[in-house]
């Protein structure tokens, strides 16, 4: 038993098992399209060497054809992902966890000051120096 009804000017079907043609095709064809638009230019130029690699099946004649290394193409071929295209993107390089300051500006500016007028003494030296004049220890 096959029900019709109609949205948006498109033919909706409905077939008995729960697949719908236009709600579940349509909008993965057009989520295709779309995914390679908002990819970067760098993500777009791997894709296109993935893409060359699974018509010829060849990793040095692709590797050629792109001018990359070899190292650099099973980097990205490792990363790839054919249901995520976001897997060929760049990742993020800084740190997930920076390290904390250990002195407030005020005591970097004590210790400037301290290295500007003996320039010659040493970081524990100055740290003497510095608990001499204010009372407070700093880490060396």
């Amino acid at each position: 038993m096959v029900k019709r009804m109609f949205l948006k000017n498109r033919r909706k079907v409905f077939l008995p098992f729960g697949f719908h043609l236009v709600e579940d095709l349509v909008p993965l064809f057009e989520a295709k399209d779309s995914l390679k638009k908002s990819l970067s230019r760098e993500a777009k130029t791997r894709l296109r060497w993935m893409d060359y690699y699974q018509e010829t099946k060849n990793v040095s004649l692709t590797c050629r054809h792109f001018g990359i290394s070899r190292q650099l193409f099973y980097y990205w071929k490792k990363r790839y992902n054919p249901h995520n295209l976001i897997s060929l993107e760049n990742r993020e390089r800084t740190p997930k966890k920076r390290r904390q300051r250990e002195i407030t500006p005020e005591q970097e500016m004590r210790i400037v000051a301290l290295r500007k007028k003996y320039i010659r003494y040493g970081k524990e030296k100055l740290s003497r120096m510095y608990y001499r004049f204010y009372r407070e220890t700093i880490r060396t």
